[in-house]
């Protein structure tokens, strides 16, 4: 299981956030400096081997990147949508407040 711990995901921490994505073209989007992305390709299998060889100590932040415009009509190009918590698998996971 990736554990990242950080106190303030906002900081001038200078570790890398972790972008993961389900697509290739998503995860060119995503990488910059600062940025370390995994691309699934939608395989829930995959990602774990993928994420199981990442030290979440290295690690900043992880995001959960990708191209969502369908979700709803009134989003334009450029739109950011954050999540304020993530719920699988009957879990719930709270966003860190910084990137609220």
């Amino acid at each position: 299981m990736l554990d990242v711990t950080t106190s303030d995901a906002t900081s001038s921490d200078e570790r890398p956030v972790l972008a993961v994505t389900g697509l290739a073209r998503e995860a060119r989007i995503a990488a910059g400096p600062g940025v370390i992305t995994i691309c699934s390709g939608g395989d829930p299998k995959r990602l774990r081997t993928l994420l199981e060889a990442v030290d979440g100590r290295a690690l900043r932040a992880v995001i959960s990147f990708g191209l969502a415009g369908g979700l709803d009509p009134a989003l334009r190009p450029g739109d950011l949508v954050v999540a304020t918590e993530v719920a699988a698998t009957g879990r719930r996971w709270k966003s860190h407040p910084g990137f609220v």
